[in-house]
């Protein structure tokens, strides 16, 4: 197992990335709201970011993205020790999460990822009923490689409220009437 782990990240080009994912049901909060998601109601999900290291270690280590204006920050951060490393722009409606130093491993093999969980309210539109909402936009992850001061950037398409979980049944991120 842990062969084929190495020789999946000989392959990849990036030696940072993130791992973003959706819950209703798990996670630090009680999210609240219908399920799937109705027009003009609003419905609580916790975001999850997962932060791997495959390579050097790097360090000045950013994560940003965007919320849509139908997504709200509810500003509530778990674990609690990222607090202050989270910050929300409520002008520019971006999320920014100031990791600082990645070690070389981390999230490879038996070492834990870092992991940032996020709350957020999504109130949907009429005009998005029938369709799954994203609920960031564009993540991206960036930092600087200690050993071959490089810049790195890892970009990550929007996450959908499609939950993966096994209480969510399928189709629940489609917005209904």
């Amino acid at each position: 197992h842990q062969v084929k782990q190495r020789c999946q990240s000989l392959h990849t080009h990036y030696d940072i990335a993130v791992l973003p994912d959706v819950f209703y049901y798990d996670g630090p909060f009680n999210n609240s709201g219908p399920l799937p998601p109705r027009a003009n109601l609003p419905t609580t999900y916790t975001l999850v970011f997962r932060i791997s290291n495959s390579s050097n270690a790097v360090s000045a280590a950013e994560l940003t993205t965007t919320l849509p204006n139908y997504v709200e920050w509810v500003n509530a951060v778990a674990p609690s020790v990222e607090r202050n490393n989270v910050s929300y722009n409520t002008n520019t409606r971006q999320m920014t999460w100031k990791l600082g130093d990645l070690p070389s491993g981390l999230g490879v093999g038996t070492t834990q990822p870092r992991q940032l969980s996020v709350q957020i309210k999504v109130t949907p539109s009429v005009s998005q009923i029938g369709s799954d909402l994203d609920l960031t936009g564009e993540i991206l992850l960036s930092g600087s490689d200690d050993f071959t001061d490089t810049n790195l950037t890892f970009k990550k398409n929007p996450i959908v409220n499609n939950l993966q979980e096994s209480q969510a049944s399928s189709g629940n991120g489609q917005v209904m009437p």
